[in-house]
């Protein structure tokens, strides 16, 4: 095993946005939000990967809860909502939370304002929430066009330090 695998850095940007402040965003394709469920939890095998559906079952049993974005039948991205009790690599979502995360779009259907839509869609759903949280990696200058577009700020850049697995200097999100 690589040393790198061992210790990592990752350096993370949050972002909040409270629902008033929110703006309604929708795709430039017709899209269509099916929630994550056991029956289709495979589906995400053929957009990213095998290793992918287990990931996706242990989100479901954490009680978290997310979209796939389909064109046609055809599922082309996906993102989810985090609740307090849930587990992340980098935060504790306190109550009164929501933290919205492990957004992927298919590189061919970006570009389209899916990511926006997903985020106001998972707010829409997420009626108990009045905040609401995302991270990205830092760089990653997409996504946070995507979740600007939706209202969100920036609050603070985060260095998480993981070593065999786990984070060491976790942060707690509050309402």
């Amino acid at each position: 095993m690589k040393l790198v695998n061992l210790v990592r850095c990752w350096h993370e940007r949050l972002f909040c946005l409270t629902r008033r402040d929110a703006v309604a965003q929708t795709a430039s394709v017709p899209v269509k939000l099916v929630p994550v469920t056991e029956e289709n939890a495979d589906l995400v095998g053929t957009l990213r990967g095998a290793e992918y559906v287990s990931q996706f079952r242990q989100q479901l049993a954490l009680g978290d809860f997310g979209y796939y974005a389909c064109v046609g039948d055809e599922p082309v991205a996906y993102g989810w909502a985090k609740h307090p009790g849930s587990k992340d690599y980098f935060f504790r979502i306190g109550e009164g939370c929501c933290y919205l995360c492990r957004f992927f779009v298919h590189e061919k259907m970006r570009g389209k304002r899916i990511y926006p839509q997903l985020i106001c869609a998972l707010m829409a759903r997420e009626t108990d929430a009045e905040r609401f949280w995302i991270a990205v990696e830092r760089g990653n200058e997409a996504s946070e066009r995507g979740l600007k577009k939706v209202g969100f700020t920036f609050v603070k850049e985060f260095s998480f330090f993981r070593v065999l697995g786990r984070t060491l200097n976790m942060h707690r999100l509050t309402p």
